[in-house]
C-alpha cells in the first residue's frame, strides 16, 4: 500500500503543479515574446508560487526515501553449521631408540 500511496502522491502532485504553473509560464512567455513586463507586482507574482512550492515540498517529504537511511539486509539463508574442523593431529609418542640386540 505504501508503494501505491507514493505513486498517487507523485501523480497528484505533478498534476497540481501542471495546473498551477502552466498559466504562470504562459503569461511569462507571452510577456517575454512581446518584450514587456509581466504587469503584476512582484509580491502578487510570488504569491502565485506559494501553492506549487508547498505541493513540491509535500511530494519530497512524503514520497522520497530518507537520505542516509539504508534498508536492513535480510539475513542470507545459510546451511546448518558444520562440525568444527579437526584440531591438529595428536602427538605420536616418540619411539624409543633401537638398541642392539644382545
Amino acid at each position: 500500500m505504501r508503494f501505491i500511496g507514493k505513486w498517487l502522491i507523485w501523480i497528484g502532485g505533478l498534476s497540481l503543479l501542471f495546473v498551477d504553473l502552466r498559466p504562470l509560464v504562459l503569461h511569462t512567455l507571452d510577456a517575454w515574446r512581446a518584450e514587456r513586463s509581466i504587469g503584476v507586482p512582484l509580491q502578487d507574482w510570488l504569491l502565485e508560487f506559494a501553492r506549487p512550492v508547498f505541493i513540491l515540498g509535500v511530494m519530497c517529504a512524503a514520497a522520497l526515501p530518507e537520505l542516509g537511511k539504508r534498508r536492513e539486509k535480510k539475513p542470507a539463508k545459510t546451511a546448518p553449521p558444520l562440525a568444527p574442523p579437526p584440531g591438529p593431529p595428536a602427538a605420536v609418542p616418540p619411539t624409543p631408540p633401537l638398541t642392539p640386540a644382545q
